[in-house]
């Protein structure tokens, strides 16, 4: 009986469709309300109330969807480029192959949404909650992501060149082999990230925390190091040449055999780090701490070692030993 009046429900609203009772929709739009099993998604709402609704492909380019309830919603392969999803509710939804280009994504709840294959590009994701969600493979180039939480998030293999992370929090995220070319990650919290082979050329990594992560065949070429937190990191054999390291936190950092020529390691610190037969030529190291460090075989010809703090934990004599 439950199935015969559902039926009927559905043939009403295909009628009501193809006799052009919805007003003002035009051929291929989306009605104003649609039967989905046993829920009715209310389009025309405000807000829009649509939770676990089967939207799969459908066009919502720039509507107004402000506090939108899509909680499990299906949006798949959905068009929500420009749209206002100004505080939606899009936990749990599947947004796989969504396009979102340019859509305002400010206060979105997208905790542990799906969006893989997503297009987010120049999407503002604004103090977004993305606590794990699947970012794999989407794109996010010149999004803004300001003070969003990823915590927890798989980013495998997503583009974010020239992404705006500034305060966002990507702690315990997988960004393997993601494009972060020319981002900005200043404060940025990446705490026991996964950054293997993420291509980082030209970030900014300015005051990020990078404490305990993985870089193991990440990019670094032209990297903004300044203040930067990478405690327990492994940089061993990695060509850090002229790198910038201003302020930033080295402790127990394993730079063996590294090559820092011409770096710049102000006022860095360097408790119980491996330099062992790093190369530090001409590196400064003016008011570096270096108490506990290991700097044997570490070649340190012209080290520039102003109040500098030895390994021994004394300023002098210098040039510092191991």
């Amino acid at each position: 009986m439950r199935i015969t009046r559902i039926a009927a429900m559905v043939a009403a609203a295909a009628m009501a469709s193809a006799s052009g009772l919805w007003s003002g929709v035009s051929a291929g739009a989306m009605p104003p309300r649609v039967v989905v099993a046993e829920r009715t998604c209310d389009l025309a709402a405000d807000p829009v109330a649509c939770p676990r609704a089967d939207l799969h492909g459908q066009n919502l380019r720039a509507r107004d969807l402000t506090g939108a309830n899509f909680y499990r919603a299906n949006l798949s392969r959905a068009n929500l480029a420009r749209a206002d999803l100004t505080d939606a509710d899009l936990g749990w939804a599947n947004l796989t192959r969504a396009r979102l280009v340019r859509a305002d994504l400010t206060d979105t709840r997208l905790i542990e949404a799906q969006l893989t294959g997503a297009n987010l590009t120049g999407a503002d994701l604004t103090d977004t909650l993305g606590g794990r969600a699947d970012l794999t493979d989407t794109n996010l180039t010149n999004a803004r992501l300001v003070r969003a939480d990823l915590d927890e998030a798989d980013v495998t293999g997503a583009n974010l060149a020239s992404a705006d992370l500034t305060d966002a929090d990507v702690a315990n995220a997988d960004l393997t082999g993601a494009d972060l070319t020319g981002a900005n990650l200043a404060d940025a919290d990446l705490f026991s990230s996964d950054l293997t082979d993420t291509d980082l050329t030209d970030a900014n990594l300015t005051d990020a925390n990078l404490t305990f992560v993985d870089l193991d065949g990440a990019n670094l070429t032209g990297v903004s190091w300044t203040g930067v937190g990478l405690t327990g990191v492994d940089l061993a054999g990695r060509d850090l040449t002229g790198t910038d390291l201003d302020s930033a936190d080295l402790d127990g950092v394993n730079l063996t055999k590294a090559n820092l020529t011409d770096a710049n390691l102000f006022y860095v610190l360097l408790l119980g780090a491996n330099l062992t037969k790093a190369n530090l030529t001409r590196a400064n190291l003016s008011r570096a701490n270096l108490t506990g460090a290991n700097l044997a075989k570490a070649n340190v010809a012209g080290v520039i070692w102003t109040g500098a703090t030895c390994p021994n934990g004394l300023k002098g004599p210098y040039p510092c030993t191991a």
